[in-house]
């Protein structure tokens, strides 16, 4: 959580007294927050793992269908090397055109016929370059919720936080 909040939020912490040589244990964790911040980071947490909200049932949907698509492609010119390229076409012209056309336009733009590429290290790349699509694309999705923090971060009607301001009047 204090990882998370950090980088959410950007928080920028006191400077430390010790000289950035504080002990961070679970007993004194609270003394120092920028140590503990470095901590995070010297122990391997990365800034870019932290999500900012959660992702849409859609949306994790499409990056699933990209990734099996791809995993499909890069399994596909794996045997083509085994297969005649005659088999190849044969495959390639029977795929159900009618789904593509029912599909809407940005959708279909993104979905190519899978063509043999010359190698196998030519479907490994490419591949590798839908899955970082994917991620990238999840990585912006997640950037654009962050744009918008004071918009989730306000209590409901009827939630808690209206209740303690209550106390206090």
């Amino acid at each position: 959580g204090f990882f998370r909040r950090s980088i959410q939020q950007n928080i920028q912490y006191k400077k430390c007294l010790k000289n950035n040589n504080c002990s961070i244990m679970r007993m004194n964790r609270n003394r120092c927050q920028q140590c503990r911040f470095k901590k995070c980071l010297s122990v391997g947490m990365s800034r870019d793992a932290v999500r900012f909200g959660r992702i849409p049932k859609r949306e994790k949907q499409r990056m699933l269908i990209e990734m099996q698509s791809a995993m499909k492609t890069m399994m596909n010119s794996q045997f083509s090397s085994h297969l005649p390229n005659e088999a190849l076409t044969e495959h390639q012209d029977q795929a159900p055109q009618e789904d593509l056309s029912s599909k809407p336009k940005q959708e279909r733009e993104t979905i190519k016929s899978p063509s043999p590429p010359p190698s196998a290290d030519m479907a490994k790349e490419e591949v590798i370059g839908m899955v970082t699509r994917a991620h990238k694309d999840t990585f912006m999705y997640n950037q654009e919720q962050s744009q918008n923090p004071a918009e989730m971060m306000q209590p409901q009607s009827g939630e808690r936080g209206s209740k303690n301001t209550e106390q206090y009047i």
